[in-house]
């Protein structure tokens, strides 16, 4: 007995025969409801291919989805991509943005615009270009800075060292790292370091880091 047919079957949509039963289907763009019988429809604009396939949006229909397109636009290729009757073009350093008729800055970090002319000097043009921003200028360094294209490194003096936040110089303390090379003392100070010797003892002419004994006029007869 084939209930397709015969017409016994409750399906809203499609029927199929099968062996001693039947099955209710849905068409494209349906899908089965919870009685097993009625169909309800897929919102295509909540799945990854149209979220992807539409650049500029999606419009559920019953059964179907369409893209949307901005003004001056329309839609091609299956109903996916819109293309507009006219066409939009930026000025150097920017990209077109999604809507299809905004310019968005093309620079870098590190980059700005500047405005500059075109080298045709029948049109002298205007146009915007990226340029290196010298952040040397804006005082970013505690002692000295060296601009990078893009970027800039600061440099401390002879005993200091850079600082974690890449602008500050601390002091080296010469003296934690064995003893500075000193025989005795070590003396820490601002960006240098001296040996010291006890009373009993003076730094020796041939090495400031090394201490001898002091001798007396009575000890050399």
């Amino acid at each position: 007995l084939d209930e397709c047919v015969e017409g016994q079957y409750r399906c809203r949509q499609r029927c199929i025969n099968t062996f001693g039963s039947f099955k209710c289907s849905c068409d494209d763009g349906y899908q089965s409801a919870d009685d097993q019988t009625s169909c309800t429809d897929v919102d295509e604009c909540i799945l990854p291919a149209a979220v992807s396939g539409c650049v500029f949006g999606c419009v559920n229909t019953p059964g179907s989805f369409h893209c949307q397109c901005p003004s001056g636009y329309s839609l091609q290729t299956a109903h996916s991509h819109c293309q507009g009757s006219y066409r939009c073009n930026c000025l150097y350093g920017h990209i077109l943005a999604g809507d299809g008729h905004s310019c968005i800055p093309e620079c870098p970090s590190g980059y700005r615009k500047q405005p500059t002319t075109s080298d045709n000097q029948t049109t002298k043009a205007l146009r915007e270009e990226c340029v290196d921003v010298n952040e040397c200028q804006e005082e970013m360094c505690e002692w000295q800075c060296i601009n990078l294209p893009g970027s800039h490194r600061c440099i401390c003096p002879r005993g200091y060292t850079l600082h974690q936040d890449g602008r500050r110089c601390k002091d080296i303390n010469e003296c934690s790292r064995k003893n500075g090379g000193c025989s005795h003392l070590c003396v820490n100070q601002k960006g240098v370091y001296k040996c010291a010797c006890p009373a009993t003892h003076r730094l020796s002419p041939y090495s400031w880091k090394k201490c001898v004994p002091r001798t007396t006029a009575n000890s050399a007869g």
